[in-house]
C-alpha cells in the first residue's frame, strides 16, 4: 500500500539442474570438418540445445558437411567436401563464431561477408579490428565496416597473429595455423579464460607424434613456442595424407591420446583417430 512493497519469501525446493557442455568451444573442432574434409565427433553435445552457436553448424551444412546427432554426440562429416564458397550471413545471434567463420573465409572460393556484428567491437577486444588487422597481416584482403567485415579468398602468408588478449582470437586463428603453418600466435595463454588446455591438447598430441616418428622436441618449452610448433607439426601430418579419412574425436571425458597413427604405404600418413579432451 502507498509507498511500501511487501514481498513474500519464495518456496524453492532443492533440485538438480544439468548444465550443457560448451558448444562454443566445440565449434573450433567442428570447423575442421569443413577445413580438412574430415569427420569430427564431439561427444556429450547434442543438437537439442538452447545455445545460439548451434547455428554455426547450419553454416557448415550449407557447404556440404553432414551434421548428425548420434547417441554419443554431434558428428560433422566433411569427407565429401572438396571445396566451398563463402558466406553472406548475419551473425548477430551467434557472434562468438564470427572469428571462426573469418578463419574459414580465406580458404573459400568466393568472398565472405559477415554482418550484424557491430557489438563485437566492444567485447574482450574490438574483434572486427582483430579480424581485419590479423588477416591483412597474413596477406588476406579485408574490408571492415562499423558492423560488418568482408573477406576475400587469398593465399595465406606466414605471419604473427595479435590476440589482443582475447581467447577467441587465439583459438580461431589457430585454425589458419593448422591449415597453413608458419603462424605465430602471440600470448596464446589468453585462451585460459574459457579453454585452459586448448594448446595443451595440441602439444600432448604432437608430443606423441614426436615420440612415434622420432621428431625432436622444440628446445623452448614456453607455451607460445610450443603452440607454434604444434600447429606446424599438425599441418605436416594433414598435408602428407592422400586420402580424406581423418577422424577427429573430441571427448570431454577422456584424456588426450593419439589412438592410431601410421604409415599406409604410398598413401602417406593416415591419422585414423585423434582423441581430445576438450574441457580438462
Amino acid at each position: 500500500m502507498g509507498d511500501s512493497l511487501r514481498i513474500a519469501p519464495a518456496q524453492c525446493a532443492p533440485t538438480a539442474y544439468e548444465v550443457e557442455n560448451d558448444l562454443s568451444g566445440a565449434c573450433y573442432f567442428f570447423a575442421l570438418a569443413l577445413l580438412f574434409s574430415v569427420r569430427v565427433l564431439v561427444r556429450h553435445i547434442h543438437l537439442r540445445t538452447t545455445q545460439g552457436d548451434r547455428m554455426f553448424l547450419r553454416l557448415l551444412e550449407e557447404k556440404g558437411v553432414k551434421i548428425t546427432d548420434t547417441p554419443e554426440g554431434i558428428l560433422a562429416d566433411g569427407r565429401e567436401v572438396s571445396s566451398y564458397t563463402g558466406w553472406d550471413i548475419d551473425m548477430h545471434d551467434f557472434s562468438d563464431q564470427a572469428l571462426t567463420l573469418a578463419a574459414l573465409a580465406p580458404f573459400a572460393e568466393t568472398p565472405t561477408r559477415i554482418r550484424g556484428i557491430g557489438h563485437i567491437r566492444r567485447q574482450e577486444c574490438d574483434r572486427i579490428r582483430a579480424i581485419s588487422e590479423n588477416l591483412t597481416a597474413l596477406g588476406v584482403p579485408v574490408s571492415a565496416g562499423s558492423d560488418e567485415v568482408r573477406i576475400s579468398p587469398a593465399p595465406v602468408q606466414g605471419g604473427t597473429v595479435k590476440t589482443f588478449d582475447d581467447h577467441r582470437v587465439a583459438m580461431a586463428f589457430t585454425l589458419i595455423g593448422l591449415k597453413t603453418g608458419n603462424i605465430t600466435i602471440e600470448n596464446p595463454a589468453c585462451v585460459r579464460k574459457t579453454f585452459e588446455n586448448y594448446y595443451e591438447i595440441i602439444s600432448r598430441l604432437t608430443a606423441r607424434a614426436d615420440r612415434d616418428f622420432g621428431r625432436s622436441a622444440h628446445p623452448d618449452e614456453r607455451l607460445g613456442k610450443n603452440a607454434v610448433l604444434c600447429i606446424d607439426i599438425f599441418r605436416l601430418f594433414l598435408s602428407c595424407r592422400r586420402q580424406r579419412d581423418i577422424a577427429v574425436l573430441v571427448d570431454i571425458d577422456q584424456t588426450v591420446t593419439l589412438k592410431e597413427i601410421y604409415r599406409a604405404g604410398n598413401a602417406g600418413f593416415r591419422i585414423t583417430e585423434l582423441l581430445h579432451n576438450v574441457y580438462g
